[in-house]
Parts: C-alpha cells; sequence; structure tokens
C-alpha cells in the first residue's frame, strides 16, 4: 500500500516561515514556488483551533495541501497537548501514545519516517540515568510504529532537549535497537554541540533515517536556535 516510489526525497522545512505560531500553511506555499514537492512540519503546527486538522480530519488536511500542490515527507513529534518527558518512566506509556498516534497520522500521508525530538531539557542536563529511560521509551516506540504501520522512528538530536551532546548521542545509539531506532542527522546542531557532523555520519551509515541540512559554521553563536520540544 505504501510503496516507496523514490529512494531519497528532499523537503522544505516549513516551521520558520509559519507552522509554530504562524500559519502553517505560509511556508508551504512558499516552498512549492520555490520548487519543493515534500514539506516537513511540527504536527502540533494542526492541533491549534484555527488549524485544527489532527486527529479527526485528515481529509481536509489532505485538501489544502493538494490545493497548494505538496504532501508531506513527515509531521514531526508529538500533539501540542500530549507527553513529551521521555526521561520520566512514569510518562513513558503516555509519550509513546502521544507519539505513536501522530506517526498513524501522519501515514495516511504516506509518510515513511517518523522523527521526534525527546522533549525539553531541564536545567540540570541529562544524566545517564535519565539517558537510560529515554532510551527504553524510544525502543518501545520505534518497535511499535515498525510493527504496527511499517515506519521508522528517527530521534533527532536538537540543542536544549534531553539529548544534545556527543555523549547523550552516543549513549543512545548504543542502548537502543537500530532496527527501531535511527537518527535524524542534523548538520546545525550537530555543529553547534561541536560534532563533524560528516565523520557522525560514517559513523552511524545506515541508522541516519534523515538529513537536516544547514549552514552553521563551527564556533559561532547559536543564534535563534532554541531549545524545543517535540
Amino acid at each position: 500500500m505504501y510503496t516507496q516510489q523514490q529512494q531519497y526525497r528532499i523537503s522544505y522545512t516549513t516551521n520558520t516561515r509559519g507552522g509554530w505560531e504562524g500559519d502553517p500553511f505560509k511556508g508551504m506555499k512558499e516552498g512549492r514556488e520555490a520548487g519543493f514537492r515534500y514539506m516537513e512540519i511540527f504536527g502540533a503546527s494542526f492541533c491549534r483551533p484555527d488549524t485544527l486538522y489532527y486527529p479527526d480530519d485528515a481529509e481536509g488536511l489532505m485538501r489544502r495541501i493538494f490545493e497548494i500542490g505538496v504532501n508531506f515527507v513527515s509531521i514531526t513529534g508529538g500533539s501540542a497537548n500530549g507527553s513529551t518527558r521521555f526521561e520520566e518512566l512514569d510518562s513513558r506509556e503516555a509519550v509513546i501514545e502521544n507519539h505513536f498516534a501522530m506517526a498513524r497520522f501522519s501515514r495516511r500521508f504516506g509518510c515513511q519516517v517518523q522523527k521526534t525530538n525527546t522533549g525539553r531539557r531541564r536545567p540540570g542536563g541529562s544524566t545517564d540515568e535519565d539517558l537510560k529511560v529515554v532510551a527504553g521509551t524510544l525502543d518501545a516506540l520505534g518497535k511499535r510504529m515498525s510493527d504496527e504501520l511499517d515506519m521508522q522512528l528517527g530521534v533527532h538530536l536538537h540543542l536544549g532537549s534531553q539529548i544534545q551532546s556527543q555523549h547523550e548521542l552516543e549513549f543512545i545509539m548504543a542502548n537502543t535497537d537500530p532496527k527501531y531506532v535511527g537518527l535524524v542527522l542534523d548538520t546545525g546542531h550537530f555543529t553547534m554541540a561541536g560534532m563533524d557532523p560528516l565523520a557522525m555520519a560514517k559513523r552511524y551509515g545506515k541508522r541516519v533515517v534523515e538529513y537536516h541540512l544547514k549552514e552553521h559554521q563551527a564556533g559561532r553563536p547559536r543564534g535563534h536556535e532554541t531549545g524545543s520540544g517535540s
């Protein structure tokens, strides 16, 4: 039913051009004008009263994006009101249900990869005990997505989230099943975290399920990049 038509899909992330608080269709229209046919956007963009398509109006959203002439490569994260506390064991089931439900919604658009951040970083950062819980939650979520939706889960290292350093990345990669948990390699956030994106791409190889390509010079300040929930 969901046979992939091409090996790679190049998409445009619309969030900085409307999608967090603004019009989520603004970036889609601009991206289409620039020649992009695929879009990536946070699922939370469709949970607001003025853009309430999730969870019950996938057909209405399809009509809107098809009028623009685009489709989604990924509708990411969970809902605006759902749990993103990946590091809390007591929240595990709520986190899984939140993100699985958004993955199921995105599957209706033919999406094959579900990218997610891992919740806003706490002031004290992530301990190894926190990371063990995060890894367990990602494994369980990825397995459910694979078994029930035939989708790949990709964890997104993002400054300001529970996973932002090389140690945290390596811990998660070492303690999750490659069959169920892949990596979204964001060249901007990897560079800002002091890593070489190319070296990391070579290291993790087939575990990279999605690349985010951003222009950022090593050693420069973070600029507008901020922490994010899922």
